[in-house]
């Protein structure tokens, strides 16, 4: 599952009045949950969805003393950091996802299809090149290689451009990357504001936000293929093939759905948070 979560941070800043807190999150009972859940956990885990909420737990975390710079004026130090490591802990995420996961509907027969898939070789080879990729991009040169490799697969007529094309439709992965960027974004300005250190109104925020969306689709579809280029080079057309038609199935685009609407909810809270955390930093008062 390919993702792309950023924090494109603007509007002016205005400093007093107090800063809300956000509730903690607690793991799901799963007594509580309808029984095909723990199978959707275990599904989750079979296509590497915790593995990558880790990566973008590191990441997320990684990036903080950079919005403190550009944000915070190098006044967040240790307390910002600390706040974003409490806020971004890989158990709190995965808490958070579960808790969403548990929500969402597939039937047992669906998780049965996709279990037979992604525990085959085919889908192991996947889900592993999946995740190797996913690190390894994090990588500037390694992006930027991924990102000339398609460009030379697409003046040399690549057939493979042909079939990350037709993944990418079929996940409807731009689309969805574009509405998680730009409600992680709204988010965190939203927590900005209910904090007291921006001065803006939804209307504002949302306008605001929605102006960053030809350049964020535009990010996100360069991202996504050069990605997907580096994750599935290993693959043969055949075995690429027989990916996309797990995706293109209707299990497969029961789970698309469900692990993104899960994954958005974790990230439009996490981002609400880290926002009220900033805010309480520019207001003066303590984390």
């Amino acid at each position: 599952m390919s993702r792309i979560l950023a924090a494109c941070l603007g509007l002016c800043l205005a400093l007093p009045a107090a800063a809300q807190t956000v509730p903690e999150i607690d793991a799901p009972a799963l007594t509580d949950l309808d029984e095909t859940a723990p199978r959707l956990f275990e599904l989750a885990e079979a296509v590497g969805a915790y593995q990558i909420l880790a990566i973008i737990a590191d990441e997320s975390v990684a990036a903080v003393p950079e919005i403190d710079e550009t944000l915070l004026g190098g006044r967040g130090g240790q307390d910002w950091i600390d706040a974003a490591e409490r806020i971004y802990s890989t158990e709190r995420l995965v808490a958070a996802f579960d808790t969403a996961l548990g929500d969402e509907t597939l039937t047992d027969a669906e998780i049965t299809e996709l279990l037979d898939f992604y525990q085959s070789d085919v889908g192991r080879r996947v889900v592993e090149a999946e995740l190797a990729a996913r690190v390894r991009i994090g990588d500037p040169e390694v992006e930027e290689a991924a990102r000339a490799a398609v460009v030379e697969a697409r003046r040399d007529g690549n057939p493979r451009i042909d079939q990350l094309t037709r993944f990418i439709e079929v996940n409807d992965f731009i689309d969805r990357n574009v509405t998680a960027t730009l409600n992680a974004n709204a988010a965190f300005l939203f927590g900005m504001a209910d904090g007291g250190a921006l001065q803006a109104g939804q209307p504002e925020i949302l306008d605001h936000v929605m102006g960053q969306e030809p350049e964020i689709r535009i990010e996100a579809e360069r991202w996504l293929y050069a990605y997907q280029m580096l994750a599935y080079d290993g693959l043969s057309d055949e075995e690429m093939d027989l990916y996309i038609d797990s995706s293109d199935s209707a299990a497969g685009q029961a789970l698309n759905g469900a692990l993104f609407d899960a994954i958005d909810d974790v990230f439009v809270l996490m981002q609400y948070e880290l926002g009220t955390a900033a805010a309480t930093l520019l207001t003066g008062d303590d984390i």
